[in-house]
């Protein structure tokens, strides 16, 4: 298994370095998907994975760094939590959201 320093080291090195992805509009596509699939909460699961996505990190370290238990993770990216239970530090890294027309105002 590669580890975390070794796959931001690759990524400077990678051509697409200079490229960033455009994460609204990935996470209005993924609002779709999860609303077809039937999740509860579909623009939760799609906002907070494109969340962790945009930082490359695994449950596990995304856990480690937020503090936040990797079973709540895993809860927040199904989309079976409401908007208003996510907590504040995911909201601040995903600033591309527009979390407080979401009903915001859970624990942290």
């Amino acid at each position: 298994m590669i580890d975390r320093q070794a796959r931001v080291s690759a990524r400077g090195r990678h051509p697409s370095a200079g490229w960033r992805p455009d994460l609204a509009r990935f996470t209005r596509h993924m609002t779709e998907v999860f609303a077809r699939e039937g999740r509860s909460n579909p623009l939760v699961a799609a906002a907070v994975t494109s969340a962790r996505g945009a930082t490359g990190e695994t449950l596990g370290e995304c856990s480690a760094r937020t503090g936040i238990a990797p079973a709540w993770l895993a809860r927040l990216e199904s989309g079976e939590v409401e908007a208003a239970l996510v907590p504040t530090v995911v909201t601040e890294a995903a600033p591309w959201i527009e979390w407080a027309s979401l009903s915001l105002g859970g624990p942290d």
